[in-house]
């Protein structure tokens, strides 16, 4: 389905995991930019401004983070020694 919705072709994975992290990206963008709005509106009786400035840095910084995370926790799982583990089993 995502390889429909995307447009991309069945035989770059690759390309299809990055087409859904920025369509993710871009759905979480949209929810919270709506909730913050009818809070802001309905709730605090206040005016909103968009500021897309905000969304982009916030989702830029989630995403450095998610990718720093991940490589850190694989590079120490490719650090550690196979055989013991294997051995193990």
């Amino acid at each position: 389905m995502m390889i429909i919705m995307a447009g991309l072709e069945s035989h770059n994975p690759g390309r299809v995991r990055v087409a859904s992290h920025e369509l993710t990206e871009i759905i979480a963008a949209l929810i919270g930019s709506l909730t913050a709005w009818a809070f802001i509106t309905w709730v605090m009786n206040a005016s909103w401004d968009f500021m897309p400035s905000v969304v982009f840095t916030t989702t830029l910084l989630c995403t450095v983070t998610t990718l720093a995370i991940g490589f850190v926790d694989t590079w120490r799982a490719l650090g550690q020694k196979a055989a013991p583990l294997l051995h193990n089993e």
